[in-house]
């Protein structure tokens, strides 16, 4: 896919010749995040307000969506769609488009979020906070359970994620690039007894951490 001023580009691997471009809303395109089946393709502005999101399989452009922002991630399950704004955060359901569940900041700094992306399985948002660290957010009950401290802070800008889904490498927009490997980090904390379990992350890490500080 090929951003451009007033619409989307297609272009198929097999050949530049096959190119479709699909008329959408005017602007220049900053963000573009393709659907983990291929079938939608969604792209915002640095600075947007809206969301567009692209039929890939019928080349057309089906809906906007009211984000407060531009950047934005789909989910690996391919369910939601997430986007952050300035004063805000919110989960859309994929295929109907509609507004999940939408988080406002209100007016404590310590609040604010801007996601970085997904972990492999989709049940974790990674999330950066006033305080430069890499938050771990719960998608199920929008909690945070867990901090990732880097030696350089600065915010993180997106996640990619080897094969397995074991580790993960973390960007920023200073040249710098943090690798966290995650299996031998859940192996040290599961070794305390503070590891998260997959299905519910943010259950069972906060009380057994609570647990654990008294006993110092």
């Amino acid at each position: 896919a090929v951003g451009g001023t007033g619409g989307l580009g297609l272009v198929s691997l097999k050949g530049a010749a096959d190119f479709t471009r699909i008329a959408g809303p005017e602007g220049a395109l900053n963000y573009l995040d393709f659907s983990p089946d291929g079938h939608w393709v969604a792209t915002g502005l640095f600075r947007g307000t809206n969301v567009e999101v692209y039929d890939v399989m019928r080349r057309q452009h089906i809906a906007t969506l009211d984000t407060g922002g531009g950047n934005h991630w789909f989910s690996p399950d391919g369910e939601r769609l997430f986007s952050h704004a300035e004063r805000d955060y919110s989960y859309w359901r994929v295929g109907t488009w509609k507004l999940i569940q939408r988080h406002s900041f209100g007016t404590n700094p310590d609040e604010h979020r801007e996601g970085a992306g997904f972990s492999p399985d989709g049940r974790i948002m990674f999330m950066n906070a006033l305080d430069v660290q890499l938050h771990l957010r719960s998608v199920h009950t929008d909690r945070d359970f867990a901090t990732l401290r880097a030696f350089e802070p600065t915010a993180a800008w997106g996640l990619a994620w080897d094969s397995a889904g074991s580790r993960m490498a973390r960007y920023s927009p200073h040249g710098i690039i943090h690798l966290w490997d995650f299996a031998a980090l859940r192996h040290e904390l599961d070794q305390l007894g503070l590891d998260w379990p997959d299905a519910e992350p943010d259950r069972g890490f906060v009380p057994a951490l609570a647990s654990w500080k008294q006993g110092l």
